[in-house]
């Protein structure tokens, strides 16, 4: 999906919101999300970020439970970095905006995992999967009903 809103406007709202000036946007024909366009900005001082446009519901455990994970030691999560307010998103017109670190690299589809990964993910999933999520985030994350 393409958010349908301008470069000028990513810019604007991402200065506002972060305090980073832009210099380059690329929008990433990426994710499986329909509701959501990202991109990869690039500052002044040639810094890459990872942009996420959201539209639609929202719900804010997309953002405080990785962010909860990693202060709890799980690195290899990658948190969102928090606005000028602190807050984990900004808001551009009828989207949330969710602002990460640039990570180059590949998806497991594009690279075959050696066992030491495969290893590391076991460790990575058992942690998150035993987590002592606090019962006001455990409280928003979904359930599933059969």
């Amino acid at each position: 999906m393409n958010a349908n809103i301008s470069d000028e406007e990513i810019r604007t709202g991402v200065q506002k919101e972060y305090g980073l000036v832009i210099s380059q946007i690329n929008f990433l024909p990426i994710g499986a999300d329909a509701r959501t366009a990202v991109y990869r900005i690039t500052t002044g001082d040639e810094t890459d970020y990872f942009l996420k446009l959201r539209q639609g519901k929202w719900e804010e455990t997309a953002v405080t439970l990785p962010k909860f994970l990693y202060d709890q030691g799980i690195t290899q999560i990658i948190p969102p970095l928090p606005t000028l307010s602190g807050q984990l998103w900004g808001n551009l017109e009828t989207h949330k905006m969710i602002l990460y670190p640039f990570v180059p690299g590949h998806d497991a589809y594009q690279v075959d995992l050696e066992e030491h990964h495969w290893r590391e993910l076991g460790i990575v999933l058992k942690q998150i999967h035993t987590a002592d999520i606090p019962s006001a985030i455990r409280r928003q994350i979904r359930q599933e009903t059969y």
